[in-house]
């Protein structure tokens, strides 16, 4: 049996109507992919802190673009 927990009341998704089933398997799809994007985010920051550090074994004082005077 599946539940699904709405404010704080726990309701048994098989009694619910077909629309009212549709609309759990979309929020639940939504969470699913919501948790992917989350661990993407989180991928992602980590590579490009990662890839500032190693880049800045790369820079050099001659490439430093001069304020103007």
């Amino acid at each position: 049996m599946n539940n699904v927990e709405i404010d704080g009341i726990k309701y048994d998704v098989s009694l619910l109507s077909p629309a009212g089933q549709s609309l759990i398997s979309v929020l639940l799809e939504s969470n699913k992919r919501l948790k992917e994007s989350q661990i993407s985010v989180a991928l992602y920051s980590a590579a490009a802190i990662r890839l500032i550090e190693e880049l800045k074994e790369h820079l050099t004082d001659d490439s430093i673009i001069k304020a103007a005077e």
